[in-house]
């Protein structure tokens, strides 16, 4: 049992604010067997959520049951909005397509249920005023089944009125409704407006109102339209009636996509292009998918036999939509990743959409106009090259691994290694988030320290985010024949990036930030990778940064073959390890620094770990202050002309390491967020 734990990287999400914003104070994990919790009661039947719980178990048996094995999952995600059996890669492709809307339940899914229900009730003879109550009594009940979401109490609310007013024989103002519903979605809960779920929402229905009722309503047929269209055959008039339909759609699938671009690209840093094409075939075949779905839910209560024939129809229209999906998902070309805009853009986009929707039809050219420049002008800003008067060298907490992000003073982008124990979904949770934080959108070059998992699994992943210019590595990495390394190498051909080999004694330089690279030579030395990790000396500024990733044995022999002056940073070698760390004893038995601080004499020794002891760090190097990414989250080092200052984003601390004329160290005063 756990508080919510504060995020530890600039641009993470922060789920201690998401999970208080659910009135989650604690989270509570059981790890490995389901044998260490043990049922006080049976507590099904005294909650609403045991309830709920209960009917959506009794929705996922069914279809499992009735579907095959890898439609399951997307089912429940799309009829139940239960993710958990969604398959990672599936969840990602619906998201780079533009189309992960349809797994989201929202107003489409109420539309969809309620338009069902509704011709149903009217086709088997139900009186229009009853069929509205059960439609309003069953959109109640789904939006409470799929726990009351933003977006479906926002669809909830507007549908219910729009029903209640066709009960109560009133005229429905779309304006009124609208505002209902923002009322009714801050009672519920006061904090969903300022959630992306609940933007969206508002924000489409707005377009589709408003915006698409103006721009794209059908113009009434000439007289001489309609003579010349009674000319054609039955089929010709069927034929150009589902051409004007489908170009509708497509019309205000574009323009749906254009209204919310900006808003994705502020809260998800994506843009799919690509749901301009894929959007009005996927809405069909999930529609299907939605209809046939809830059928067989209701008829497998009668038995196998009933359920039967829904579930078919679902398992092939889920599986038309997994395939369209795959499809232009493979073309890698429908999706494209960059840096939030800034929110004054953001709302001053909005604001000037806003006014053409509600201009008189003479402005609208000049509103558009507007717009057009607006956009033009934001990524003209974007394109901007970044630069400043330091180095910035951000030691990032990705738990047990690495990843060290060097901003150079003249805009430059360089990561030492990009990995984790946890798998390369640090890129997409730690490592991609920080880059947009930052406004970074190229990754001029990645240096790999060696052959570990830990230091180089989320290169991969990297490239799908991000354009690389270069990977560079030590001699021995390529020739290793593990999975990881060829799936590494074969992203890298596949991007078509340009690598290089980098031995002991090279030098690069990045504008005034020189690299040197102390380790390994060109042959060797034998042992494991750790002995032939990537060391490098980076200096700027008469300060100096050591880089050493997994150096142990051996290797750090060698390197403490070349000179360097006293190093303001050093990163600790295999993540601040006890054997890579180890301080001496002289005869008399008292500690000594380790051979590495001596030669290093750094004055801030970083380590990249999960949150563990640092004690032995303290006796190898005692003259540095220790700091790790388990504790301090995120560490930061800024290199100017002034001096060397440090700070950790999750603990607040900050420091001086050191000033061009006060080598010492001193300490800055201190805070905690």
């Amino acid at each position: 049992l756990s508080l919510t734990p504060f995020p530890d990287n600039p641009g993470q999400t922060d789920w201690r604010s998401v999970y208080r914003d659910e009135r989650i104070t604690a989270i509570l994990r059981v790890r490995h067997s389901p044998a260490t919790v043990t049922r006080w009661e049976a507590g099904r039947w005294q909650s609403w959520r045991g309830i709920l719980g209960y009917l959506q178990q009794r929705g996922e048996a069914a279809l499992r049951q009735h579907l095959s094995e890898r439609q399951a999952g997307l089912a429940a995600a799309l009829l139940l909005g239960e993710t958990s059996a969604l398959d990672q890669e599936e969840w990602d492709a619906y998201i780079r397509t533009g189309v992960v809307h349809v797994l989201a339940i929202s107003g489409f899914h109420l539309t969809v249920l309620a338009s069902w229900v509704w011709v149903l009730m009217r086709v088997v003879g139900w009186p229009s005023r009853p069929a509205s109550l059960w439609v309003v009594a069953l959109v109640l009940l789904y939006t409470w089944l799929t726990g009351a979401r933003p977006a479906t109490v926002r669809a909830a609310a507007m549908m219910c009125a729009w029903c209640l007013a066709w009960v109560l024989r009133r005229p429905p103002w779309p304006a009124n409704i609208f505002a209902l519903a923002w009322l009714i979605v801050i009672l519920v809960k006061p904090t969903d407006p300022f959630s992306i779920g609940c933007q969206l929402s508002f924000l489409s229905v707005f377009v589709l109102i408003w915006a698409g009722e103006r721009w794209l309503a059908p113009r009434p047929p000439t007289p001489w339209e309609r003579i010349r269209d009674l000319g054609r055959s039955p089929a010709s008039r069927a034929l150009r009636w589902c051409g004007r339909k489908l170009a509708h759609l497509y019309l205000l699938s574009l323009l749906m996509t254009v209204a919310l671009a900006p808003l994705l690209l502020y809260w998800k840093n994506v843009l799919s292009p690509a749901g301009v094409l894929l959007g009005p075939p996927v809405m069909f075949t999930s529609s299907l998918a939605l209809i046939s779905g809830f059928m067989t839910m209701m008829a497998a209560m009668l038995g196998d036999w009933a359920a039967h024939l829904p579930g078919r129809l679902t398992d092939f229209a889920l599986a038309l939509t997994s395939w369209m999906v795959h499809l232009v998902d493979s073309w890698g070309q429908g999706v494209a990743y960059a840096p939030a805009p800034g929110i004054i853009w953001l709302l001053g986009f909005y604001l000037i959409l806003g006014f053409v929707v509600f201009a008189p039809p003479r402005r609208v050219v000049q509103g558009l106009a507007a717009l057009l420049v607006w956009a033009l002008l934001g990524l003209i800003v974007a394109i901007q090259p970044r630069t400043s008067d330091e180095l910035r060298v951000t030691f990032l907490a990705v738990g047990h691994g690495g990843c060290t992000v060097l901003e150079t003073p003249d805009g430059r982008t360089l990561l030492y290694d990009v990995g984790s124990m946890s798998g390369p979904r640090v890129v997409a949770q730690v490592v991609a988030p920080y880059l947009w934080h930052r406004g970074i959108r190229r990754i001029d070059e990645v240096f790999l320290s060696h052959g570990d998992m830990d230091h180089f699994n989320g290169l991969p992943a990297l490239l799908a985010y991000f354009s690389v210019g270069q990977v560079s590595w030590t001699s021995t990495f390529a020739d290793r024949s593990t999975p990881g390394v060829q799936a590494v190498l074969e992203a890298v051909q596949r991007a078509g990036i340009t690598t290089r080999v980098m031995a002991a004694g090279e030098s690069y330089t990045a504008g005034d930030v020189q690299l040197h690279v102390l380790h390994p030579p060109p042959q060797g030395p034998i042992g494991t990778e750790n002995t032939r990790s990537l060391t490098l000396l980076v200096q700027y500024a008469g300060q100096s940064v050591v880089l050493t990733g997994d150096l142990e044995g051996i290797g750090q022999e060698m390197v403490q073959r070349w000179p360097i002056p006293p190093a303001a940073v050093l990163m600790a070698p295999h993540h601040g390890g006890k054997t890579a760390n180890a301080s001496g004893r002289t005869i008399e038995g008292k500690l000594v620094p380790s051979p590495l601080g001596q030669w290093a004499r750094p004055r801030l020794v970083v380590s990249c770990q999960r949150l563990s002891p640092t004690d032995h760090l303290r006796a190898a190097y005692p003259t540095a202050i220790i700091w790790d990414t388990g504790r301090c989250g995120a560490i930061t080092v800024r290199v100017h002309s002034t001096g060397v200052t440090a700070e950790a984003y999750r603990t607040g601390e900050k420091i001086v390491v050191a000033r061009p004329e006060l080598p010492s160290v001193r300490r800055a005063t201190s805070g905690t967020r």
